[in-house]
């Protein structure tokens, strides 16, 4: 990945892209004439991956973080429905976020998907209903939602925290 800054940058580079843990890495870094700089690098705020998803139990509160930019940072979180319903995403967050619920571990499968409308700043109520509104989603049976923020570019990039629930409605 290749990005150029003028007074200070950060770059985010994430694992699911291109990085494998237990892999030396070398950045190339230059410019033009004399400069002083410093370089610092640090795991990532994300949480879980496509390959070890976090698993969050129903009706309890996860704290999770989610770090980067809409193609460099996402965090990755499974449920198992208990029985066939309706079920509702909640969060409390800092910045806007968008969402996607997958049937399958290789998050390639939507149930759904929402643009600029997961969240809209302070809170998130995303109702996840399947194909049948009237019976929602699949009895035991496991879910993948990944969480992304919503910042287009490196120099967008931030770190988010927040609360995340997710609760069968009761139908």
């Amino acid at each position: 990945e290749y990005d150029s800054c003028l007074a200070s940058c950060t770059m985010v580079f994430d694992y699911e892209d291109n990085l494998h843990a237990s892999t030396t890495y070398y950045l190339k870094i230059y410019g033009y004439g004399n400069a002083t700089y410093s370089l610092t690098v640090s795991k990532g705020g994300s949480e879980g991956s496509t390959s070890n998803p976090v698993e969050l139990t129903l009706g309890t509160a996860h704290s999770g973080t989610v770090e980067g930019y809409y193609y460099g940072g996402q965090s990755y979180y499974k449920f198992t429905t208990s029985g066939a319903d309706n079920y509702t995403l909640s969060m409390n967050n800092s910045a806007s976020l968008d969402c996607s619920l997958y049937s399958d571990s290789g998050f390639t499968s939507y149930v759904s998907y929402s643009t600029n409308n997961c969240t809209a700043n302070a809170n998130l109520s995303k109702t996840f209903v399947g194909t049948n509104p009237a019976t929602g989603l699949s009895a035991t049976k496991t879910y993948y939602l990944k969480i992304e923020p919503q910042a287009s570019s490196i120099a967008e990039a931030s770190t988010t925290t927040y609360n995340i629930t997710v609760a069968a409605e009761g139908n």
